[in-house]
């Protein structure tokens, strides 16, 4: 669980970019990553110290841990297990005073195993935001990130090559978004721009870039909630053609949502929307197909101390497996949060990810669950337990694993 100072950042963010979210496609990233809490409760005494330079906030930190990992490679057989020591150290500037707000974020996540050194790597981020509230009516943001980032072995369509070292990235972005309103009705638009590189020559096939529009009409039903209606499109454009037939594998999305919104205030928070989706091929090769589409992210706070959050998505993502004319993926997260003392802070998640091929007859179906129990000696340290476990099933039987992972982690901030 995130320290308290991390809630009010992702927070004060939230509510800024309510409106403008759209389905993410499931891109070859981390999904191990900390819960992030939504308590955004004050704890006298623990509030971490800022360093101010004017109108500047910063706010440094950083993050040691050791972790037990049952099987390093996420492989049916032969697993091998190992101990990994983990440095994330990170510095967050940011200035929240007038109309125009800012903030910036260097980030580094260093891993070192105890025997399996291949799977040693350096990554690291640069993101910056730009929030500009023009009037009482519209907004506008803007936002640009790099990151060098070191894919899952859990991943579907992770490249298993353990005498190669672990699969890195390079994933850049920009966006832009507005968003106005008045008294009834809103609206929101934002473009995304976001390029997958991957660094071993091995994946040049898995390298694109996907452009992304997305629109939403809001209507208010009350003073914290509003129905929405959204269209969106996403273009995807692959590095290299098919090998062999030389066919493009670069396809377009269109899709529609409907759903209801709800605005911080209350005990509900976050958006959730259904409706349908339109995959169209750009070479006859591979077929076209339409789908349901569902996308949320719901926090429920029955409690100050306690938050209930529910993730949901649905949706077609990128692929290059052998055979397949597209892929479906369909994941479900649900987690609690909870203040179990002033300084003792729990959470726990249960996770389903389905993937369905087109295609070929093949379907992988990952469980797991996450546990974080955090111990607050001040405003400067604190220790977390931390533990994984995840589990999938189904395809061929080089796509089934179980892992677990355990370990403890030592969190540091001014």
């Amino acid at each position: 669980m995130a320290r308290p100072h991390r809630r009010q950042v992702a927070g004060g963010a939230a509510w800024l970019f309510l409106g403008l979210s759209a389905p993410l496609a499931a891109q070859p990233v981390q999904d191990e990553q900390r819960l992030q809490s939504v308590l955004d409760v004050d704890r006298p005494g623990y509030e971490p110290r800022q360093v101010k330079l004017g109108r500047v906030i910063l706010s440094p930190e950083l993050d040691l841990g050791v972790i037990y990992d049952s099987n390093v490679y996420a492989a049916h057989s032969d697993r091998v297990s190992d101990v990994m020591f983990r440095a994330r150290p990170k510095l967050t500037a940011r200035s929240n005073e007038g109309r125009v707000r800012w903030q910036a974020e260097l980030s580094g996540d260093f891993r070192r195993y105890k025997s399996t050194s291949i799977e040693n790597s350096d990554g690291y981020a640069a993101t910056g935001t730009l929030i500009a509230a023009l009037s009482d009516a519209f907004t506008a943001n803007a936002r640009g990130s790099y990151r060098r980032a070191v894919e899952n072995r859990s991943d579907p369509e992770v490249r298993q090559n353990p005498t190669g070292g672990p699969p890195l990235i390079n994933i850049s972005s920009g966006e832009i978004g507005i968003r106005a309103g008045g008294a009834r009705l809103g609206v929101s638009a934002k473009g995304l721009i976001e390029r997958y590189d991957f660094i071993s020559s091995l994946d040049d096939e898995r390298d694109f870039t996907s452009y992304r529009g997305t629109t939403r009409l809001l209507y208010r039903l009350s003073p914290m909630a509003h129905v929405f209606v959204q269209g969106y499109v996403n273009q995807r454009k692959f590095r290299l053609r098919e090998a062999g037939s030389g066919a493009s594998r670069n396809g377009r999305t269109l899709g529609g949502l409907a759903g209801i919104q709800f605005d911080p205030g209350g005990k509900v928070r976050g958006d959730v929307g259904v409706g349908m989706f339109r995959y169209t091929a750009a070479s006859a090769r591979f077929a076209s197909f339409s789908g349901f589409a569902l996308e949320g992210n719901l926090t429920y706070t029955p409690r100050d101390r306690t938050a209930i959050m529910l993730d949901v998505f649905r949706g077609d993502v990128a692929t290059v497996r052998n055979g397949a004319s597209g892929r479906v993926d369909a994941r479900a997260r649900l987690g609690i949060q909870q203040e179990v003392r002033h300084n003792l802070l729990a959470s726990a998640a249960v996770r389903f990810r389905e993937t369905r091929y087109r295609g070929v007859s093949e379907r992988l179906k990952t469980i797991g669950g996450d546990v974080e129990l955090e111990y607050l000696f001040s405003r400067h340290v604190s220790v977390a337990l931390v533990s994984q476990l995840a589990r999938r099933r189904g395809g061929q039987l080089q796509d089934r694993f179980e892992r677990a992972r355990v370990g403890i982690e030592l969190r540091m901030s001014y």
